[in-house]
């Protein structure tokens, strides 16, 4: 990222994004096994759920600040708040604080790996399929949920100033007190979690709760109930995303999470790669409504074949310490 910024040749910055971009998904790839291996039962759902809230809530405070520090890096510097240079300023800044986060990870006492005792060839062989057959379970409501988002969920804030012509501050403050929601939700997520007797329930609830105001959203003709709607979506569909994160990577061996933990993630993108332009030809010809019946649709499926999958698979769950 530091070369990204400081370079000025076409092809230097080219191959350091696609660095960037590799090395970002490696992060994201080892960051669940890493939290399954650092935790133990009793707050491995709570550890998911603080990583999960704690990074939407500090990427509004950084979002916050970032339109500030522009300005500042023009006046200590002596050049314009809008030149390269100061914008220069905020990004190596930015980077120089982000790697501050190694600090904690270098502190982090890591328990020793598991060693599963060697197994006969058709043993293994039988576990290999069983593998792939659970990360398949798995990875489709993945991707069903990752295509019902992608035509949908990035143009809310294009729905919204077409459907109630409200202001850019509005919109802003609406986007903002989102993450704040998520934030909450990150906190109750565990605790809703033992209360029903396991992630899978708390998951399952969760997300067919956010359908009910998802279509508030798309078909409530007040403004301040569809923003309700908004708010109360974004804490609901977002609280399940790392409870069931976490319930995936219990449910395969530690040598075994990391791969697992890639095509999750890689699940998750295949909607991204079309969605966007099948919803941009939608909006064109037919506007919002179908896409979020489309939307619906895809997350009722992907609920429901998530508990066929798993609602007998987990143990009920024991109280998240205080």
């Amino acid at each position: 990222m530091l070369v990204q910024i400081t370079t000025r040749q076409p092809f230097i910055i080219l191959v350091a994004a696609f660095l960037t971009g590799a090395f970002n998904m490696l992060f994201i790839v080892s960051q669940a096994p890493l939290m399954v291996k650092l935790a133990d039962s009793e707050n491995r759902t709570l550890l998911f759920s603080l990583n999960y809230g704690l990074s939407t809530i500090s990427g509004a405070v950084g979002n916050l600040f970032a339109g500030q520090l522009p300005a500042l890096f023009g006046t200590i510097l002596h050049v314009q708040a809008t030149s390269a240079t100061a914008y220069q300023a905020v990004l190596i800044t930015a980077v120089s604080l982000g790697t501050t986060a190694t600090i904690p990870m270098w502190l982090m006492r890591e328990p020793e790996t598991r060693q599963a005792a060697p197994e006969p060839a058709p043993a293994e062989a039988g576990h290999s399929s069983g593998l792939v057959r659970t990360t398949v379970k798995m990875a489709t409501p993945n991707v069903l949920i990752g295509f019902g988002a992608a035509i949908l969920i990035p143009y809310m804030n294009v729905f919204f100033k077409d459907q109630f012509v409200i202001s850019d501050k509005l919109l802003g403050t609406m986007f903002s007190l989102s993450s704040l929601m998520i934030g909450i939700g990150s906190l109750i997520g565990p605790r809703l979690a033992v209360r029903l007797g396991g992630k899978v329930r708390a998951v399952t609830l969760t997300q067919f709760s956010s359908l009910v105001f998802l279509m508030l959203i798309g078909f409530s003709p007040f403004y301040w109930l569809a923003a309700i709607g908004f708010l109360m979506r974004m804490m609901l569909m977002n609280m399940a995303t790392p409870l069931y994160s976490a319930f995936c990577m219990e449910r395969v061996p530690e040598r075994d999470q990391g791969v697992v933990n890639s095509v999750l993630n890689i699940s998750w993108q295949v909607g991204w790669s079309v969605g966007p332009y099948i919803s941009g030809l939608v909006q064109e010809t037919y506007g919002f409504t179908p896409l979020f019946l489309a939307t619906g649709v895809l997350y009722l499926v992907a609920i429901l074949t998530m508990w066929t999958f798993f609602r007998k698979a987990e143990r009920p769950l024991e109280a998240v310490p205080a």
